[in-house]
């Protein structure tokens, strides 16, 4: 079984000194407008109003969340940051 590297325009979490930096919520859109016509052709219509803008939009949203969420334990690690 051969193994593969998932390919995305999605920026990812970058860390600096041990301390995580997300991308913005517009970098995520961008990279998923741009996946999704890496995929379906220059020809997709990427606009909020089409189907496949929805669906854009809604994946930007959980990738912010998951982002969010693990940029929270990430603080929670350092105890000068941590609550609870």
């Amino acid at each position: 079984m051969g193994s593969s590297s998932p390919i995305t325009n999605v920026p990812a979490i970058t860390w600096t000194n041990g301390v995580p930096t997300a991308p913005t919520e517009q970098q995520i859109l961008a990279g998923r407008a741009a996946d999704f016509i890496a995929a379906w052709g220059a020809g997709l219509n990427t606009k909020p109003t089409t189907a496949q803008g929805q669906v854009i939009a809604s994946d930007t949203a959980i990738i912010g969340d998951a982002n969010d969420n693990i940029l929270l334990v990430a603080s929670m690690v350092d105890p000068n940051n941590a609550e609870g």
